[in-house]
């Protein structure tokens, strides 16, 4: 893919229903989250059915800053591609928690380094015909992210946006983003929280913040506060991902790995 083609890609956006965003709760690593976002960008605007959307490798690549002549890199997505085909998540609907699935269907012709892929029925209702209660984002924003908890994060501080962010308790937290390993809340406010804030602000077209509210000695809520990022903090922004991608192919070298897998 050529520079113009990257770029224009880069900016195509991601649309995602509210409801998929803040009612789901599932644990994907950060090559899984890119592939699922890249195969959401591919769908158009007047779909009426989730088809079987053409996954280049060597395009996924060059939207990631990946060096794609790298055969452990093209091993490392296509296990990718088979766990999140494997994995499924959960997501509360009407009050019933209902366990769906990513993906249905992945095709490999090892040739044109292309994939078909199909995701699955049961995201239909909240990735076409969106007319309200949507969340939609350049994929440009979330290239540079390396914590997977900053993606999750940066997707429900955007479908807050016209709110000015949300309040939420410690536990629900980790339930929605299914967090393991953080018991103590000093854990997770350093782990999780103040990590994806701080990608956020670097890489994202948002300025967020969060105060902790307290039972006594224990933080019962977590207000996050958001807002969009003025033209020249945007711009700063833009140059700070542009640098990321141009200088960090090398760490991709690495990801059969597992760099990135857990942060």
């Amino acid at each position: 893919m050529d520079s113009t083609n990257i770029k224009r890609e880069r900016e195509y956006n991601v649309v995602k229903s509210n409801e998929l965003i803040r009612n789901t709760r599932y644990d994907l690593s950060v090559i899984e989250q890119k592939i699922v976002l890249r195969l959401i960008q591919l769908i158009k605007p007047q779909d009426t059915e989730l088809k079987e959307y053409y996954f280049n490798i060597n395009d996924f690549c060059d939207l990631c800053g990946i060096e794609r002549n790298n055969g452990a890199n093209y091993i490392y997505i296509k296990n990718a591609l088979k766990k999140l085909r494997d994995k499924s998540f959960w997501m509360n609907i009407n009050g019933v928690d209902v366990l769906c699935s990513w993906v249905s269907k992945v095709k490999i012709n090892y040739r044109s380094g292309t994939i078909l892929i199909r995701l699955d029925d049961d995201l239909k209702p909240f990735l076409l015909e969106l007319k309200k209660n949507f969340t939609e984002y350049a994929l440009f924003y979330i290239l540079a992210m390396k914590s997977k908890y900053s993606i999750r994060m940066y997707e429900l501080l955007k479908s807050y946006r016209h709110m000015g962010g949300f309040k939420i308790e410690p536990d629900e937290l980790r339930k929605k983003m299914l967090v393991e390993g953080y018991s103590r809340f000093y854990d997770l406010k350093r782990k999780v929280i103040e990590n994806s804030l701080e990608e956020i602000n670097l890489y994202s077209d948002l300025t967020v913040s969060c105060e902790y509210g307290k039972s006594g000695n224990t933080v019962s809520s977590i207000n996050f506060k958001v807002k969009y990022k003025s033209a020249k903090e945007h711009k700063a922004t833009l140059r700070n991902i542009g640098t990321y991608l141009m200088n960090h192919i090398a760490d991709y070298r690495n990801m059969g790995k597992g760099l990135y897998e857990d942060e």
